[in-house]
């Protein structure tokens, strides 16, 4: 059961892709926004920090159940993003259906935090790597 104090948050998921953690956290309560976050685990700083809203998964969900479950952490050919998964509930003729949802979110990940880092990012080439 989530907890409902002001500030609280509950963590559902989290991926690691060195230096940065993301975490996807939130609750079917309506009361934990469900936030999607970066943290650098090196300098301890947050890159970024996003509200998922219901609405930029499009229009045929029904707010009052949209839970954040998993996330993970992928590259390809056209950069960085991550899947996340949610529970959400879709009406169809009055009757509400849940659906184990995944979507695909591109980042855009920039470490403004002014933090000098501390470690070199090599990949298996031996060729410096941009991790973000």
């Amino acid at each position: 059961m989530a907890n409902t104090e002001p500030n609280f948050n509950t963590m559902q998921s989290n991926d690691i892709h060195f230096p940065y953690m993301f975490i996807n956290s939130g609750d079917a309560n309506n009361k934990d926004p469900r936030i999607l976050s970066c943290i650098n685990v090196v300098t301890e700083s947050e890159v970024f920090h996003r509200e998922n809203l219901i609405g930029t998964f499009g229009d045929k969900w029904v707010e009052k159940y949209f839970e954040p479950e998993t996330i993970g952490y992928y590259h390809d050919e056209d950069g960085a993003y991550v899947l996340q998964g949610f529970a959400m509930v879709a009406k169809d003729n009055d009757t509400g259906y849940l659906h184990r949802t995944l979507f695909k979110t591109r980042l855009n990940v920039r470490d403004d935090s002014g933090d000098k880092k501390n470690y070199i990012d090599k990949d298996t080439s031996g060729e410096e790597e941009n991790v973000a």
